[in-house]
């Protein structure tokens, strides 16, 4: 049931009780308060958040990134990890002096530059699944995978590289732990009403909540692909995702006062 949720002024106070509709396969545990949970989240989320509209692989870095997608469902790896590793891709790669830095690698020398953010891409893969997978795959498998002539102590030297140029901090929180985070407590609420095709007004069910964490999900999917979604906060990309999800299916509330209440964020008022 969701109250003050620690906001003293009247005006964001949900006046009529509300409970969020969940899947019914959504269980979940938290000996944290949300709100907590949330500050520390936003306190995290400017780590390795760069934004540099002139970095060498910006052309190239939507195919990248669909790349290290599928690379991480073949490894069958989390959604979670997929998305840290595109958050360590960016934080090495969006560097000012990123250029020079890799004009420096011995590996590196002589390869064209595909060639030189594959293997990247790839280690960023590998090091996030090493930090958030219960088990990683092996650096040989990883490079059959790519079939570009690196070996295995090019590979080991480079995941060096990145976590020394990182100074070993990934501890990044990425616009899918934020969603997931909102997703848990329901972004659908009893209050709710969402607008027919015949002007009706209906109540959602728990299907409805399946649908709208869909499109969220691909609404994240698009703006995580997108380098220009760079120059924003994850909490900020996150509350405009769930919204346009609610716009999509419908919804006549976009921006309720649950939400509001839930994510600190007052986006109907001044």
């Amino acid at each position: 049931m969701i109250e003050k949720m620690g906001y003293k002024d009247p005006r964001y106070m949900v006046v009529q009780p509300s409970q969020a509709i969940r899947k019914a396969d959504q269980h979940y545990k938290c000996e944290v308060p949300m709100d907590l949970i949330l500050k520390r989240l936003t306190e995290c989320q400017r780590l390795g958040r760069l934004y540099n509209p002139d970095a060498f692989y910006v052309e190239s870095r939507e195919m990248f990134v669909d790349w290290m997608c599928d690379l991480s469902d073949r490894l069958r790896v989390q959604p979670e990890t997929f998305h840290h590793s595109v958050n360590i891709f960016d934080a090495y790669l969006q560097r000012s002096d990123i250029k020079q830095h890799l004009a420096g690698i011995k590996h590196f020398q002589g390869q064209p530059r595909p060639n030189v953010i594959t293997l990247i891409g790839l280690t960023c893969v590998f090091i996030s699944a090493k930090y958030l997978e219960k088990t990683y795959p092996g650096i040989n498998q990883l490079l059959n995978f790519i079939g570009i002539p690196y070996n295995y102590d090019q590979f080991v030297t480079q995941e060096a590289d990145i976590l020394n140029t990182l100074d070993w901090r990934l501890q990044f929180v990425s616009i899918y732990d934020v969603l997931t985070h909102f997703l848990c407590q329901g972004i659908v609420f009893t209050t709710d009403k969402i607008q027919s095709a015949d002007g009706t007004l209906g109540t959602p069910t728990a299907y409805t909540a399946g649908i709208l964490q869909h499109n969220a999900e691909v609404f994240t999917s698009k703006c995580l692909k997108k380098h220009e979604f760079l120059k924003y906060d994850q909490l900020t990309l996150v509350c405009g995702i769930v919204m346009s999800a609610r716009k999509v299916c419908k919804f006549v509330e976009l921006w309720p006062e649950e939400l509001v209440a839930m994510t600190g964020n007052r986006l109907r008022y001044p």
